[in-house]
Parts: structure tokens; C-alpha cells; sequence
């Protein structure tokens, strides 16, 4: 596990390093957890995904970018992705962009 700023990290890998880049952003309103998660969300990284980041996501992966979203917001149509088709009682949705040529 490493604890860094994804943007940061990612334009300090070099291009095409790993098969997929996946994004988990915490949610702007968290959802009850077990107390363990407490204790992640404490050292996680709260900021928003940008389309910077994502971009940087696209250069460094072979594949794919995926990205994780709640689903009554709009942040993955922010960073430019459309959310993937999922079942209306998930509170969660998905999206995926291809890596860059």
C-alpha cells in the first residue's frame, strides 16, 4: 500500500506501466461502515477525482481506467465518463475509460 496524492504519483510513472488504473474515491457522503473503514477514511484522500488525474490514469494504464462513483452524483460525468449501466438498487456505479494510444 502506498499513501499518495494519485495525481502526484501517477505522472511519476512511466506510460503504459500497468494493465489497469482503478479509481475509489472516498464519497462526499459516506455511507455507515464497519468501524475498520473508520480508520481508513481517516488517512484517505477526500479531495474530488479531477480529469487531470484521470488523464494521468489513461497514460499509465495498457487497458483500462476505472473509476467508482455513488450514484445520485454527477462525479463521474465531472471527470468525463459515462456511467456504465448497473442495477437501480446499487448504491454504487461504475465507468470506464480506454488507455491512451
Amino acid at each position: 500500500m502506498l499513501h499518495a496524492d494519485a495525481h502526484a504519483y501517477l505522472k511519476t510513472l512511466p506510460s503504459k506501466s500497468f494493465d489497469v488504473v482503478f479509481f475509489d474515491p472516498m464519497f462526499a457522503k459516506p455511507k455507515k461502515a464497519q468501524p475498520a473503514f473508520d480508520v481508513l477514511r481517516r488517512f484517505a484522500e477526500h479531495a474530488p477525482l479531477t480529469p487531470e488525474a484521470v488523464e494521468e490514469g489513461r497514460r499509465v494504464a495498457r487497458r483500462w481506467v476505472v473509476v467508482k462513483g455513488a450514484r445520485h452524483t454527477d462525479d463521474l460525468k465531472k471527470v468525463g465518463i459515462e456511467p456504465a449501466p448497473t442495477s437501480r438498487f446499487s448504491e454504487v456505479i461504475w465507468g470506464r475509460l480506454p488507455a491512451l494510444p
